[in-house]
């Protein structure tokens, strides 16, 4: 069984980290969604690492990030990859934050085959377009087009078409 340190150590617990670093990531103007993830995976890391009676962050090993995937029972690649890319991310965040060093540098994701989408048939768009109420047809007809995420989409009004093309005022990652 993985030995945890008692939590009489100096630096900040892993419970503030996490809630610095949930602010953080609000105070940049990260996508909800992507807040919401994040707070949902490590919030579970923080209750699982606070059972085993770990507290301080300068504690934290890249051992306890894998015991605690390893509770998490059997996962599929691509969602332990994506535990583990939330993980690294508060780490490195930490890392600058606190200068404890980045605590799970060591932690690797399992390889994901990478997929590619199946591309749909002119006639399997045709058919959907004839299917969808007149209402959606031009949302249908825009995220084909365009390439736009749905977010992307949701965002648009109609001042921001023109003949030279569409403003997308909330892209992601900017």
């Amino acid at each position: 069984m993985l030995q945890f340190p008692s939590p009489n150590a100096v630096g900040p617990t892993i419970e503030a980290a996490l809630g610095a670093y949930l602010r953080d990531c609000r105070v940049r103007d990260l996508s909800p969604h992507t807040v919401s993830g994040y707070e949902d995976v490590l919030g579970r890391f923080t209750r699982f690492t606070l059972d085993a009676g770990l507290v301080s962050l300068s504690h934290l090993t890249v051992d306890h990030a894998r015991s605690w995937l390893e509770s998490r029972g059997a996962l599929a690649p691509v969602s332990k990859a994506g535990y583990v890319r939330v993980l690294r991310a508060w780490s490195v965040w930490c890392s600058g934050e606190y200068e404890l060093g980045d605590r799970l540098a060591r932690l690797r994701a399992p390889r994901v085959p990478e997929r590619i989408p199946r591309l749909l048939s002119d006639d399997e768009i045709g058919a959907m377009l004839a299917a969808a109420p007149a209402q959606t047809r031009f949302a249908i007809i825009l995220l084909w087009e365009t390439g736009v995420r749905a977010s992307e989409a949701t965002g648009i009004d109609l001042a921001d078409l023109s003949e030279l093309g569409i403003i997308i005022r909330h892209p992601k990652g900017l």
